[in-house]
């Protein structure tokens, strides 16, 4: 850089530009004052060179430069637009390529943190339970950090390494990065701005960071209010958002007027219209309408129905009850549940429930209200061509970018699953070692229909994920075992691992170490899956067993398929055609259903069920000829 010429100096004043010290103004070797017009400079400022012309979507051409404009402070890369500026811009350093346009006021006053730090009371609104972020975050770290706070020391010691990293962000400078985009704009103060990102129309953000890159842009949109936030890459926060001390992770999306106050969001999840507060949001978390209220709630692979509702309003010491809704839940519209609450993995909610339930022993279940009765039925879900749509899309719609911390366990058989399946299981056998035409299950009824139907679903899941386990394992070329010492596995914010390897937490020398080594972790879970298998199901991977082990895959498969081929028929059934053929012109229901359904045959998912169940049959015959 280099001070202006006297000449630079007469142009620049000649074009209504102001300097409380013209020496304080530094330029590129290629500075061209023709593009500053109506700028006034304070401070410390560094400008790069004006060469390139940006044109709009609509055509329309500006060229780089600074016009109509207030900077204190600023470091301005090369390349950039920076256009009528209502009060000013103070303490940033721009990238290159970057394009402001229509802003009220872009600065950092004092000493900032970006967001990091901020401590999100997720969980239990009476706190205890707090996440201090960062912008260096996953998920894994913040499930560890909100629902492990039995363990003392790691917990302090994570917090330290969190408190240490955020020392080392302040700042009194703020950052944006190359190529981004902020336009009309209100007030933006201390926020760091990462490359490629697009602020459009956002009335005020204060105290965040919008991590960003050129491969994976985030969006903050019109109407957006956000204090005390970091969102991550390939965030889109738009359409009169309101947040208050949240975490956003990759991918995700909040939108449409949804408010939310202390929240962890993490990857792949869809918030719109309604409300959350206190809430851990898993991968995949999704609530699209208005009435909907989140709050005190953990849950992943989750979706919201209309007016779902819970509340934490048994209490008289505080809001400290809390619920937890296993990966897999859903709550059907209107349904409600009064914490606190623990419910089994894919276990869909109808109804109105102030029983308090514990279905954890129950997974993949309705739990239906029956006149204020509470009735569950055992394992359905595992026959619903729902839930099989649902383990297909979500790794379909992954916005995560390359090297994202946070990380998914995709499987929806797996060890945490299949050891509330073995629960169920038991639970079952026991019950229906009485006959009885109804069962009572932690104050839950079961009919005994669906106590019988319910333990053969779970055996049959049973036998499928020791098929599906043999065949990985043969087509990895028989790896060998990784064994850990405990039997117990845990959903670790959207990852399956072993309970052991929490204890290692206390040990990590800082944020960017843990994450590296939950990602070396992910690469080992396999193995350590294999071994807890071989244990829990002795001879699973032995030869002599192996036709047996097939044979009842190859069934389990087969039937779990059809079943769910025989639920996805429903769809297609006279009743679902209510409300089509309102044409007065002869008899055209059917057309009309079909010109807008199509015809169950050719509908997607049933062509890729009946393309598995191929797949299963040759699988099937291939592995026991060679036996």
């Amino acid at each position: 850089m280099r001070t202006l010429s006297t000449s630079e100096i007469n142009a620049l004043q000649q074009q209504g530009c102001l300097a409380d010290d013209w020496t304080a103004v530094t330029v590129a070797d290629a500075f061209n004052p023709q593009y500053i017009r109506n700028v006034r400079f304070s401070g410390s400022v560094e400008l790069g060179r004006f060469e390139q012309t940006f044109v709009a979507a609509d055509g329309f051409p500006r060229h780089s430069g600074i016009y109509n404009a207030v900077l204190h402070n600023c470091k301005v890369g090369d390349d950039c637009y920076i256009g009528n500026v209502r009060d000013h811009i103070a303490n940033y350093s721009i990238g290159n390529n970057t394009f402001i346009n229509n802003v009220g006021l872009l600065a950092c006053s004092g000493l900032c943190s970006f967001g990091n730090g901020v401590k999100v009371a997720a969980l239990n609104e009476g706190g205890g339970r707090e996440i201090a972020v960062c912008d260096q975050f996953s998920s894994q770290l913040g499930y560890f950090m909100a629902m492990f706070r039995n363990r003392v020391e790691a917990i302090s010691h994570i917090e330290s390494l969190v408190d240490a990293y955020t020392e080392g962000k302040k700042s009194s400078m703020g950052t944006i990065g190359n190529a981004a985009t902020i336009v009309n704009c209100g007030t933006i103060s201390g926020v760091n701005i990462g490359s490629g990102a697009r602020l459009d129309g956002c009335s005020l953000l204060q105290n965040g960071t919008v991590l960003s890159s050129t491969d994976a842009p985030s969006v903050v949109g019109a109407d957006v209010i956000a204090h005390d936030f970091i969102f991550c890459k390939s965030v889109k926060v738009t359409a009169g958002a309101q947040l208050l001390r949240c975490y956003v992770g990759e991918g995700s999306q909040v939108g449409e007027q949804f408010a939310a106050t202390d929240c962890f969001i993490s990857c792949n999840c869809q918030f719109f219209h309604g409300e959350a507060a206190s809430m851990f949001a898993g991968p995949y978390t999704v609530s699209h309408h208005k009435a909907t209220l989140l709050i005190a709630i953990s849950m992943s692979f989750f979706n919201a129905g209309s007016g779902s509702n819970q509340s934490n309003h048994a209490y008289k010491l505080g809001p400290n009850h809390q619920g937890v809704l296993d990966r897999g839940s859903k709550l059907a519209s209107s349904s409600y549940l009064l914490w606190p609450a623990h419910l089994g993995a894919f276990t869909t909610v109808l109804g109105s429930h102030k029983e308090h339930p514990d279905t954890t022993g129950l997974p993949f279940s309705y739990l239906i209200d029956n006149h204020g009765v509470p009735y569950i039925s055992p394992g359905t879900n595992l026959k619903s061509v729902g839930t099989l749509r649902d383990a297909d899309k979500f790794p379909k719609r992954d916005g995560r970018s390359e090297g994202c911390s946070d990380l998914v366990s995709f499987n929806m058989l797996n060890p945490f699953t299949i050891a509330q399946i073995l629960r169920g299981v038991a639970v079952l056998e026991e019950l229906l070692a009485e006959p009885a035409d109804e069962y009572v299950y932690g104050g839950l009824r079961i009919k005994a229909k669906s106590a019988t139907n319910g333990l053969e679903l779970y055996r049959m899941a049973l036998n499928k994920y020791k098929g599906d386990l043999l065949l990985r394992w043969e087509a990895e070329g028989q790896p060998a075992l990784l064994t850990a010492q405990s039997d117990v596995w845990v959903d670790l914010g959207g990852l399956i691992v072993p309970a052991d390897v929490l204890d290692q937490m206390g040990a990590v020398k800082d944020l960017a170490t843990a994450n590296e080594f939950f990602a070396t972790l992910e690469g080992q879970l396999s193995a350590y899956e294999y071994g807890w298998a071989a244990k829990l199901f002795p001879g699973l991977f032995e030869a002599k067993q192996k036709m047996a082990v097939l044979g009842d895959w190859h069934e389990a498969c087969v039937r779990l398929i059809n079943s769910a081929l025989d639920d996805a028929k429903k769809e297609f059934a006279p009743a679902t055609m209510l409300g089509y053929g309102l044409d007065p012109v002869g008899d055209c229901k059917d057309a009309d259903f079909k010109a807008l359904r199509g015809e169950y045959d050719e509908n997607s998912f049933v062509k890729s069920l009946r393309s598995q169940l191929d797949e299963v049959h040759v699988r099937y015959s291939e592995a026991v000829s060679v036996l």
